[in-house]
């Protein structure tokens, strides 16, 4: 028979149990700010237009000197759930999804990077403390804040994957990757954070597992990621976006201009 007290030490302290909630809460209230940014409301016109008509629109709408032209609204779901969200609950329901998005973005890689350290580990929280300081200015109403959170995923599966060696880890990057690419089109950052994996799997594979068999999963997973992320509205072209935009620079010039007479005015 094993002892009473031998057994009480295998739980964690009623201190510690409610500790991730605590942390994740105080995250929410940090996060809970005033719209800042406007942005927001040319996220949420398009987001505003496909919940009217129940597609995305193909050409210029609202800007009256490009109405009628031809038009890619690529971060439309990031408009639709801000609209949606309006539509709920006003500006306390956007107020909320914003923090929701900042708080759990913080919350999934402080738990990846935390390991098997308790969750009050003082310099972890010190560190948690900065990076959401640091991170602030993108947490606020910007469609970026989708790909902070799908890399926060990211970090996290990788990490389970380090210490477990269980391919089984990974199968949430491909669906973050799919989900990020409906709100901005940036699933392709994915695959730095997957080849800087790889890299260290080299020196350090994960459990049970060769550094070949570690490299060429991950490269499974980078190639299984971009391919779901192709089944968008826009297909291959809103993934490949990041580098194509690097082209197509003047065009984006060219729209930004009309927006700065509007932006010189209180409306």
């Amino acid at each position: 028979n094993i002892p009473t007290p031998l057994l009480a030490t295998e739980r964690s302290p009623p201190s510690l149990r409610f500790a991730p909630l605590i942390i994740f809460f105080a995250l929410i209230f940090f996060f809970w700010r005033p719209i800042e940014d406007y942005d927001i409301w040319f996220y949420m016109v398009s987001g505003r237009e496909v919940a009217a008509t129940g597609k995305i629109p193909d050409t210029m709408f609202y800007l009256l000197p490009l109405l009628g032209e031809p038009a890619s609204y690529i971060e439309w779901g990031f408009g639709l759930i801000y609209q949606l969200a309006y539509v709920l609950g006003g500006y306390t329901g956007m107020t909320a999804l914003n923090a929701a998005f900042g708080a759990t973005t913080l919350f999934l890689a402080y738990r990846a990077a935390i390991a098997r350290r308790e969750w009050l580990h003082p310099v972890a929280l010190l560190a948690l403390a900065l990076v959401a300081w640091w991170i602030t200015a993108r947490i606020n109403y910007r469609a970026e804040t989708a790909l902070l959170l799908s890399m926060a995923a990211t970090l996290l599966a990788l990490e389970r994957y380090s210490e477990q060696g269980d391919w089984r880890c990974l199968i949430p990057i491909p669906i973050s990757g799919w989900l990020l690419i409906q709100l901005h089109p940036s699933t392709v950052l994915l695959v730095p954070v997957l080849g800087a994996y790889a890299i260290e799997f080299l020196f350090s594979p994960p459990a049970g597992r060769t550094r070949g068999h570690a490299v060429f999963l991950l490269a499974v997973t980078a190639a299984a990621t971009l391919a779901l992320a192709c089944i968008n509205p826009y297909g291959w072209r809103q993934v490949a976006l990041p580098f194509t935009s690097l082209f197509t620079g003047k065009d984006l010039m060219k729209d930004i201009t009309e927006y700065l007479p509007v932006m010189d005015t209180e409306y």
